[in-house]
């Protein structure tokens, strides 16, 4: 099964739209929804993407063990930069959710 999926470029254009999808849904929730965001599409994104480069670790193994040792570079290489990606996006999230007010807060004026 992993042979079908044991494409760089593939695996790559998957990510790049991941990561831009992911931009476009963190930029309309907290412009549009300032005050009150909702992040649980943000974090299920997240989590697929975070799924996803554990796939690429998989697949990074399974080509030292076929011995594709360029193959597996480049899966190990695009698996760590999905992950700086991701952390940065985690970041980014967080820092905006430290601004946000709890929808009870307005009831004690």
């Amino acid at each position: 099964m992993l042979h079908k999926f044991n494409s760089l470029w593939k695996n790559l254009l998957l990510d790049i739209l991941g990561l831009i999808i992911l931009t476009a849904i963190i930029i309309f929730n907290i412009l549009n929804n300032l005050h009150t965001p909702n992040f649980t599409l943000i974090f299920g994104f997240m989590g697929f993407l975070f799924l996803h480069g554990l796939f690429l670790l998989a697949l990074f193994i399974r080509n030292i063990i076929d011995k594709k040792y360029l193959k597996a570079f480049g899966f190990i290489l695009i698996s760590v930069l999905l992950n700086i990606a991701l952390w940065s996006c985690y970041w980014i999230v967080f820092v905006f959710l430290i601004g946000v007010d709890s929808p009870d807060a307005h009831m004690n004026l």
